[in-house]
């Protein structure tokens, strides 16, 4: 951050979920919404 705010040129990787059809994330909830349609989470959940 520090050398972009000072004009040096940087190259920024950053973390990235994505979430669609055929992703892991989207297929777990999907397959434990199936399964499971009621869940009690704590409240900070």
């Amino acid at each position: 951050m520090a050398l972009r705010e000072a004009g040096v040129p940087v190259t920024e990787f950053r973390a990235a979920v994505i979430v669609g059809s055929g992703s892991l994330s989207f297929e777990m909830i999907r397959y434990l919404t199936e399964r499971i349609p009621v869940m009690i989470c704590p409240r900070r959940v």
